[in-house]
């Protein structure tokens, strides 16, 4: 069973959560594509309804009869019940106990003003040898 999480490409805040996952990419059975590659163009040919969609989508069993999609605060709350160790438990735990409706205010604040928070990237991130087994196309 493979987990999708697509991020914005060109996006420095991205980038760094990218980076910042990629330790647990392994045991967690994470996987990462950029919403400019054509992962994501197989996602949107299975659920249009995304194809506005600019900043993280978490896809679990992706491609599976049970792929479940999750957006915003959703999205990041399924990613952290994931992830190992006691820095994410306590993150997974902080945005648990936040309602839906303040994640998903927090969320759409920092996908608003991301570009502003770090430098908007010329390219999508280009894989070294050991990230090749993680990032998708």
């Amino acid at each position: 069973m493979e987990h999708v999480i697509f991020f914005d490409g060109f996006c420095g805040v991205c980038d760094a959560g990218v980076s910042a996952l990629l330790p647990q990419a392994s045991r967690a059975q994470l996987r990462f594509a950029p919403l400019q590659g054509q992962t994501y163009a197989a996602l949107l040919a299975r659920r249009p309804e995304l194809k506005d969609f600019d900043s993280v989508v978490f896809v679990e069993d992706f491609g599976g009869p049970g792929e479940r999609v999750h957006l915003k605060g959703r999205a990041v709350l399924a990613i952290l019940r994931r992830l190992q160790g006691f820095g994410w438990g306590v993150l997974r735990a902080l945005v648990a106990i936040a309602p839906t409706r303040l994640r998903d205010g927090i969320y759409d604040l920092v996908a608003r003003y991301r570009h502003h928070l770090a430098k908007r990237r010329d390219n999508c991130r280009v894989a070294t040898p050991e990230e090749r087994d993680y990032l998708l196309a």
